[in-house]
């Protein structure tokens, strides 16, 4: 929906909306698109790149020039998309509370009460948001919508392998109810702050960069009784006021993290660190029960000589992963009667000395086990011993998963051991 007079696309939706390998760029006097839907919000592999320049050279206030306004009332997610380029700001996006403009401002008054309002979580991962806000704005402020990208929302927010660089203002603001999670990302070469960080819960930052902003790299308020403010690693250099300035109960600074590199995704630095070179696709061929060290750059896909594979669906810096295959005799349950088994494997995955089950936040693994052109019409599931369920003793949980070509396939966000059942 590119190179339109005014707007590339306004939509408005009463339950979802999900946008994939689109284009919402050039579009010459507002901006690229406008969304509003009171479910979720999803967008992936999509441009929001240079959007209102057709009103050079009118000052911010007489227009609109963004790469999009995004509006949900449940959860929105956002990945392997841009927001460069625009004549103000990248991205705002709101989350949560019924959706709409009016997110935060809304009052209820009379009968009957209001319901109780809806939790949207975000979440973007291998987002970019760089180069927006009209650069010459000669008035005494400057511009104050030329930011990268501003996220609010009544849940949980997470950015990961990211980048919020040389935008004319402040490189990321982000606002949560219930804390914020940053990995793997820089806001670097902005104009007044990289990234501001607004919660009343915990806000932990990791593996990220903060260079050359004009005010301070990383400004971090955990107000909520108790809250924290974590640093992981974190690399600050050349900030105009300083390094960060952090107002929370507690500051965590954990400076020697393993992070194992700090560029957008990980991507390995001077500070060394295992990772796979990047002209292996992150395809890394395992045997069976060795750890091999998982990616920096992106994805890692482990796979077995039988075809089996885990795709980790970002950059792990620092983690070893393995995974091998497990018989009817290794499983660490019994399988109920109704279910045969078909195939299995486990992954192990640490970091340091410690053994992950959970994968961190946002983070997702995809599970994939071949199936013969004989069984390409038969239903499968996969089954994930769950290591919590049962007061501790363990069982199986269910996760379904769907066909794609010769595969059944399913993505999840732990690690452990699964089967291939019928």
């Amino acid at each position: 929906v590119d190179s339109n007079d005014y707007y590339g696309a306004n939509l408005f939706a009463s339950d979802w909306i999900e946008i994939l390998t689109s284009s919402f760029s050039g579009n010459k006097k507002a901006g690229g698109l406008y969304a509003q839907a009171e479910g979720s919000l999803s967008i992936a592999d999509s441009e929001f790149n240079s959007n209102g320049w057709g009103n050079w050279p009118c000052h911010w206030w007489e227009t609109d020039g963004y790469g999009a306004h995004l509006y949900s009332g449940l959860d929105m997610t956002i990945t392997d998309t841009t927001f460069n380029f625009n004549y103000n700001e990248g991205l705002y996006a709101e989350a949560g509370s019924g959706g709409g403009s009016s997110l935060n401002t809304v009052m209820f008054v009379g009968y009957p009460p209001p319901p109780p309002p809806t939790i949207g979580n975000i979440l973007l991962d291998n987002v970019h948001a760089n180069y927006n806000g009209y650069p010459n704005d000669s008035t005494e402020f400057g511009n104050p919508n030329s930011f990268g990208a501003a996220l609010m929302t009544n849940g949980t927010l997470a950015v990961h392998n990211s980048s919020f660089d040389n935008n004319g203002n402040y490189g990321l603001y982000g606002y949560a109810d219930e804390g914020i999670t940053m990995t793997y990302s820089t806001a670097s070469g902005n104009g007044t702050d990289g990234a501001i960080l607004d919660s009343p819960g915990n806000i932990e930052v990791t593996c990220s960069v903060f260079n050359d902003n004009g005010d301070y790299g990383l400004w971090a308020g955990a107000y909520g009784l108790g809250s924290s403010v974590t640093l992981n690693g974190d690399k600050f250099s050349g900030n105009g006021w300083g390094d960060y300035m952090v107002w929370a109960g507690d500051l965590i600074e954990n400076t020697a993290y393993p992070c194992g590199g700090t560029t957008p995704g990980g991507g390995p630095d001077d500070d060394g660190g295992p990772f796979v070179p990047p002209w292996l696709g992150g395809l890394i061929p395992v045997t069976g029960g060795d750890f091999v060290a998982l990616s920096c750059e992106g994805i890692s896909i482990l796979q077995l000589p039988t075809g089996e594979m885990v795709i980790f669906n970002q950059a792990m810096c620092g983690y070893l992963g393995a995974m091998e295959l497990v018989a009817p005799s290794d499983l660490p349950g019994p399988l109920p009667e109704e279910w045969k088994f078909r195939d299995g494997f486990t992954v192990t995955v640490i970091f340091g000395e410690e053994v992950i089950n959970q994968l961190p936040a946002g983070w997702t693994d995809t599970l994939v086990f071949p199936i013969s052109e004989e069984k390409a019409g038969e239903e499968f599931h996969i089954l994930f011993w769950d290591i919590t369920a049962n007061g501790g003793l363990g069982d199986w949980l269910d996760l379904g998963g769907v066909k794609e070509a010769l595969k059944w396939v399913k993505t999840h966000n732990t690690v452990g051991t699964f089967l291939l059942v019928q």
